[in-house]
């Protein structure tokens, strides 16, 4: 068994990398990985991520995965973004953990994943919101026995965002 650490880079430093590092630095929920590189376009966002995680800061992915070596990137980009980020570091030999949704378009979430599977890698989505303070709570409580043997369950999600979530510049528009 190999106890390296599984060697993560992240595309993108905005909100959902922001999270990441609040996950990482509140709940350790980084075991096991290691966040070896950040990159965003935006220099200074990079720099602020990678400080957090005790890693280089980058404005290129590509200089990054050749320089990093990952294991995996995360891709936290825009959401329109996420099918060419994902297709460019597969085609780099990288795995790809994607945030929600992998692609706007099922065609291409399909497209990827043969992709991958040609190159003998993962990819993968993830809905981080698993580690918010009521879902864990609900974990917690199923954990300890709380709702007896749970044979079926429903949820209703209301969710509210903000005028100022839409006004980033691609939150909310036909191109993302």
């Amino acid at each position: 068994m190999n106890d390296s650490p599984y060697r993560v880079v992240l595309m993108g430093c905005g909100r959902v990398a922001q999270h990441y590092a609040f996950l990482h630095t509140d709940y350790g929920s980084f075991a096991g990985l290691e966040v070896v590189g950040c990159c965003d376009t935006d220099r200074t966002k990079a720099k602020d991520v990678a400080q957090k995680f005790g890693c280089d800061a980058y404005e290129d992915t590509a200089v990054m995965i050749s320089e990093q070596s990952p294991d995996m990137v995360a891709v936290l980009t825009p959401s329109g973004d996420h099918y060419a980020h994902a297709k460019v570091v597969l085609e780099q030999g990288c795995s790809v953990l994607s945030e929600k949704p992998i692609t706007l378009i099922p065609e291409q979430a399909h497209e990827l994943i043969d992709l991958a599977r040609a190159r003998g890698l993962s990819y993968a989505g993830v809905f981080q919101n698993r580690y918010n303070p009521a879902v864990r709570k609900i974990k917690e409580a199923m954990d300890q026995g709380r709702f007896g043997a749970v044979v079926t369950a429903a949820i209703r999600l209301r969710w509210c965002r903000y005028q100022e979530y839409y006004e980033d510049g691609w939150h909310g528009t036909w191109a993302q």
